[in-house]
């Protein structure tokens, strides 16, 4: 990816949304700031913005990235889905209507994205943006971040009538099955050692381990994050929470223990 030459704007962005890696820097959705931001991942400088002006629209909300190195988006305002290819430049390549929220690509390099929140349902997008999305369901809940397993389904936090739950869905079908509930008002899911499913619940704010075999869940760790939104993992065996009003994100080590919260720029 492109970076911008020279000093960078160490402002810090309104809130943290969504966030991946791609083995070298941190990638952070804004949101309300309407912006992409790259990010160090061990002192939260910023080395890079993209927003309106590098073509990123719709106001990003969730991001993964590709096979191919590019950063794609969900763009909750308006439902744009897009593509931050390697020369630092955005471009929309579908739109699923408002409430594009959770993105996630399969083992075979598929894309597929959700409405959470203010609508629902589940698309299967053309990374190269020349097929129109495939509408896989229109029912799947209110399910937001959401991950593939080593199955091939989609897991994924589904929230509803004051209930959280992790359910299953098949990509290809979309069915879907609940897991294992009762884990509070949950928001993001992603794979971390053994195979386990980690669920950030926002209330009560913790992050869970959940070992979808058994279906027992323990507490993993307290994140330093307040209003936290969602999380990455990274081959060290780290996790990383944002906060949606926020420009701080929590660190979480291997193991749950010593976290602490960093700062994303400098004001």
């Amino acid at each position: 990816m492109a970076l911008p030459a020279g000093d960078v704007d160490q402002t810090s962005p309104k809130g943290s949304n969504g966030v991946a890696w791609d083995g070298q820097r941190l990638w952070v959705a804004d949101l309300t700031g309407g912006q992409i931001l790259a990010v160090e991942p061990r002192t939260g400088s910023i080395l890079g913005r993209f927003g309106e002006q590098a073509g990123v629209t719709g106001g990003p909300d969730d991001l993964a990235v590709g096979p191919d190195g590019a950063i794609y988006w969900t763009g909750f305002n308006d439902g744009t889905i897009g593509r931050l290819g390697a020369d630092g430049k955005g471009r929309a390549i579908a739109n699923v209507g408002a409430g594009a929220n959770p993105i996630a690509f399969s083992p075979e390099g598929k894309l597929f994205v959700g409405r959470a929140v203010t609508a629902e349902g589940l698309y299967e997008v053309d990374p190269a943006g020349v097929a129109p999305p495939r509408l896989v369901t229109a029912t799947t809940g209110n399910v937001n971040g959401f991950a593939f397993g080593f199955d091939g389904a989609i897991y994924g936090p589904r929230y509803s009538a004051q209930e959280g739950s992790v359910v299953r869905i098949d990509p290809n079908t979309g069915e879907t099955s609940e897991i294992v509930g009762g884990l509070g008002f949950v928001a993001a899911l992603k794979f971390g050692p053994g195979g386990k499913a980690y669920v950030l619940s926002s209330v009560p704010e913790q992050l869970l381990s959940v070992d979808l075999s058994t279906r027992q869940v323990s507490p993993y760790a307290m994140p330093a994050t307040r209003a936290v939104d969602n999380l990455a993992y990274d081959d060290d065996g780290s996790f990383v929470v944002s906060g949606f009003n926020e420009p701080v994100l929590s660190i979480i080590p291997p193991g749950g223990t010593e976290v602490h919260s960093m700062r994303i720029g400098k004001s």
